[in-house]
Protein backbone atom coordinates (compact mmCIF):
# COMPACT_ATOMS: atom_id res chain seq x y z
CA UNK A 1 0.00 0.00 0.00
CA UNK A 2 2.30 2.70 -1.30
CA UNK A 3 -0.30 5.45 -0.99
CA UNK A 4 -0.79 4.55 2.68
CA UNK A 5 2.94 4.75 3.34
CA UNK A 6 3.05 8.18 1.65
CA UNK A 7 0.24 9.37 3.94
CA UNK A 8 2.04 8.02 7.00
CA UNK A 9 5.21 9.89 6.02
CA UNK A 10 3.27 13.16 6.06
CA UNK A 11 1.36 12.45 9.27
CA UNK A 12 2.16 14.43 12.39
CA UNK A 13 2.45 11.16 14.31
CA UNK A 14 4.52 9.46 11.60
CA UNK A 15 7.00 8.08 14.11
CA UNK A 16 4.31 5.74 15.42
CA UNK A 17 3.27 4.67 11.90
CA UNK A 18 6.45 3.07 10.64
CA UNK A 19 5.37 -0.57 10.78
CA UNK A 20 4.04 -2.75 8.01
CA UNK A 21 0.60 -1.88 6.66
CA UNK A 22 -1.77 -4.84 6.89
CA UNK A 23 -5.00 -4.55 4.95
CA UNK A 24 -7.72 -6.20 7.01
CA UNK A 25 -10.78 -5.48 4.88
CA UNK A 26 -12.19 -3.48 2.00
CA UNK A 27 -15.01 -1.40 3.48
CA UNK A 28 -18.15 -1.23 1.38
CA UNK A 29 -20.36 1.78 0.93
CA UNK A 30 -17.96 4.33 -0.53
CA UNK A 31 -19.47 6.13 -3.52
CA UNK A 32 -16.51 8.16 -4.70
CA UNK A 33 -13.64 6.52 -2.80
CA UNK A 34 -12.21 3.15 -1.89
CA UNK A 35 -12.01 2.59 1.86
CA UNK A 36 -9.95 0.01 3.71
CA UNK A 37 -9.59 -1.07 7.30
CA UNK A 38 -5.85 -1.30 7.90
CA UNK A 39 -3.63 -2.13 10.83
CA UNK A 40 -0.21 -0.69 11.63
CA UNK A 41 1.65 -1.68 14.80
CA UNK A 42 -1.58 -3.15 16.30
CA UNK A 43 -3.48 0.14 15.82
CA UNK A 44 -6.39 0.26 13.37
CA UNK A 45 -7.12 2.98 10.87
CA UNK A 46 -9.44 3.67 7.96
CA UNK A 47 -7.58 4.43 4.77
CA UNK A 48 -9.59 6.31 2.16
CA UNK A 49 -8.14 6.39 -1.33
CA UNK A 50 -9.53 9.19 -3.44
CA UNK A 51 -10.66 8.45 -6.98
CA UNK A 52 -11.18 10.10 -10.33
CA UNK A 53 -14.94 9.89 -9.72
CA UNK A 54 -14.69 12.48 -6.94
CA UNK A 55 -12.68 14.77 -9.22
CA UNK A 56 -15.23 14.35 -12.01
CA UNK A 57 -18.01 15.30 -9.58
CA UNK A 58 -16.12 18.42 -8.56
CA UNK A 59 -15.43 17.45 -4.94
CA UNK A 60 -13.37 20.23 -3.35
CA UNK A 61 -10.85 18.26 -1.26
CA UNK A 62 -9.31 21.40 0.26
CA UNK A 63 -12.70 22.48 1.62
CA UNK A 64 -13.44 18.91 2.69
CA UNK A 65 -10.16 18.82 4.62
CA UNK A 66 -11.03 22.00 6.54
CA UNK A 67 -14.52 20.72 7.38
CA UNK A 68 -13.34 17.27 8.46
CA UNK A 69 -10.50 18.66 10.60
CA UNK A 70 -12.97 21.00 12.36
CA UNK A 71 -15.39 18.10 12.92
CA UNK A 72 -12.58 15.95 14.32
CA UNK A 73 -11.39 18.79 16.58
CA UNK A 74 -14.96 19.07 17.89
CA UNK A 75 -15.07 15.34 18.62
CA UNK A 76 -17.80 14.66 16.06
CA UNK A 77 -15.77 12.22 13.97
CA UNK A 78 -12.65 10.10 14.55
CA UNK A 79 -9.28 11.86 14.48
CA UNK A 80 -7.86 12.59 11.05
CA UNK A 81 -4.28 11.31 11.11
CA UNK A 82 -3.35 12.48 7.61
CA UNK A 83 -5.08 14.09 4.65
CA UNK A 84 -3.76 14.66 1.13
CA UNK A 85 -6.06 17.15 -0.57
CA UNK A 86 -4.33 16.66 -3.94
CA UNK A 87 -5.22 12.97 -4.15
CA UNK A 88 -8.18 12.81 -1.77
CA UNK A 89 -6.37 10.18 0.29
CA UNK A 90 -7.13 10.28 4.01
CA UNK A 91 -6.15 8.29 7.05
CA UNK A 92 -8.36 8.38 10.14
CA UNK A 93 -8.48 6.46 13.38
CA UNK A 94 -10.79 3.44 13.33
CA UNK A 95 -13.50 3.55 15.96
CA UNK A 96 -15.84 0.68 16.75
CA UNK A 97 -19.23 2.25 17.31
CA UNK A 98 -22.86 1.66 16.39
CA UNK A 99 -24.03 3.32 13.19
CA UNK A 100 -26.22 6.41 13.28
CA UNK A 101 -29.15 4.24 12.15
CA UNK A 102 -28.54 1.85 15.06
CA UNK A 103 -28.44 4.76 17.50
CA UNK A 104 -31.68 6.25 16.17
CA UNK A 105 -33.43 2.88 16.38
CA UNK A 106 -32.17 2.32 19.94
CA UNK A 107 -33.36 5.70 21.20
CA UNK A 108 -36.62 6.05 19.29
CA UNK A 109 -37.80 2.48 18.86
CA UNK A 110 -38.08 3.17 15.13
CA UNK A 111 -37.08 0.62 12.55
CA UNK A 112 -34.45 2.19 10.32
Amino acid sequence: MQRAQRLFAGAASAASLRGAVNVLAHLSGGYTNDNFLIEVEAARYVLRLGSAVAQALGVDRHREQRVLMAAADAGLIPDIVAFDAASGDMLSRYVVAPSAADQIAATSGAVV
